[in-house]
């Protein structure tokens, strides 16, 4: 009986066997860059960077997707996009994002933000303000399990939200990776 599984080991190892089972076992990681809008990306080494992790994958919003809706449901940004990308341990990064480039007085981006904003602000989203804020406006929440950030940079509006599969020990580690993705992501913009 020894001999047949020797055997049978030694064949599997022979016809690629080992190669199979070692991409098998290896966990899955996102290589790719990640599209945020046309001409916007963050790279795998920029979640990394930023504290939150080993991307494994992405899950892209469908084409039904709307970031912000006139009072009939039609899109008002010209470009938007949506995604989720799961970390290590089971963390993940949402992102919303929409840029409203053919509104030169950032009348539509303005009341994105705001409606962004006053959808959140029963939750204890703060205001950042002098040095912690992001791009043109920004701001934040946080828990020891979850940081959300929402920003206004140029014509773009964002948020992100980080979400953690157990407790940090405070709600500043989780709110600091967000808002280093946050920036990461308005100076791309």
């Amino acid at each position: 009986m020894r001999t047949t599984v020797i055997l049978l080991v030694v064949l599997s190892l022979l016809s690629g066997g080992l190669i199979t089972l070692v991409m098998a076992l290896r966990t899955p990681v996102l290589e790719e860059p990640v599209t945020v809008l046309p001409g916007v990306t963050l790279t795998p080494q920029d979640f990394t960077n930023a504290g939150l992790g080993t991307p494994r994958s992405i899950q892209y919003a469908g084409s039904s997707f709307v970031f912000y809706a006139d009072a009939n449901g039609a899109e008002l940004a010209d470009a938007r996009s949506g995604f989720t990308v799961e970390l290590d341990g089971g963390a993940s990064v949402t992102v919303l994002c929409g840029r409203f480039a053919d509104d030169a007085t950032h009348t539509l981006r303005d009341k994105a933000y705001a409606w962004y904003r006053s959808e959140a602000v029963s939750t204890g989203l703060v205001d950042d303000t002098g040095a912690s804020v992001i791009g043109d406006a920004s701001a934040h929440y946080a828990s020891t399990d979850v940081a959300a950030v929402l920003v206004r940079r140029n014509d773009a509006v964002f948020t992100l939200l980080y979400s953690l599969s157990s407790a940090a020990q405070d709600a500043a580690t989780p709110l600091a990776r967000a808002q280093a993705l946050a920036r990461t992501l308005a100076s791309r913009l």
